[in-house]
């Protein structure tokens, strides 16, 4: 926690009792994330939110998720900060690093406090307590995060595949004709290295 500070990195945790329901969970999950968009001076850009967890963790497609999230990051909010895109991914610690670090975080703080050498008060300012006060009434959830597709073509498939990951998106089909697209894309990655290991190695 201390590095997270010394780089500046915005982080939440949310203490509470294991028996909140996924509705009073949805809503923490959502402020928190509120709260770390906000703590960043001049934010500004689209965020994604991502909870680990099965469809199912917050209702029937993460419904009671995806209804905290429209009246916590309405169209206010959005206009202000940038668009919030929401969405649940099984095994998302093992995809993304950022849910790695917050899995390691809520462990880290879970056990000072249940072995009684921490408490929330005593813990950085950035872990606080659990409000129910935090769920929102009900209204129409925001739909899922769903990445677009890529568009374009790069070539072969190997090569598709890449441009869509630097540009977090999908391929659209199975059909690619070579085109001048790849070095453009190649080109968006901030590193030399990886831009020559690219075009050198994945071939037409």
């Amino acid at each position: 926690m201390e590095s997270l500070t010394e780089e500046s990195i915005p982080w939440g945790v949310a203490v509470g009792r294991s028996q909140e329901s996924i509705h009073h969970k949805a809503a923490g999950v959502c402020v928190l994330a509120k709260k770390t968009i906000t703590s960043v001076d001049e934010f500004s850009g689209d965020s994604i939110l991502i909870p680990d967890g099965a469809p199912s963790m917050y209702g029937d497609s993460q419904a009671h998720l995806r209804t905290q999230a429209s009246q916590v990051f309405d169209g206010s909010f959005q206009s202000t900060f940038g668009g919030v895109y929401v969405t649940g991914l099984p095994k998302a610690d093992l995809t993304y690093p950022e849910v790695t670090a917050a899995d390691y975080i809520a462990g880290y703080v879970r056990n000072r406090i249940d072995e009684g050498t921490e408490q929330v008060h005593t813990l950085p300012e950035e872990v606080v307590r659990f409000d129910t006060n935090w769920r929102e009434s009900s209204v129409s959830p925001v739909p899922f995060y769903r990445i677009r597709g890529v568009g374009g073509d790069y070539g072969t498939l190997e090569r598709t595949r890449v441009a869509a990951w630097i540009k977090g998106r999908h391929p659209d089909n199975d059909g690619f004709d070579v085109t001048s697209q790849w070095e453009n894309t190649i080109q968006m990655l901030e590193s030399q290295q990886l831009q020559r290991y690219l075009l050198e190695t994945i071939v037409p």
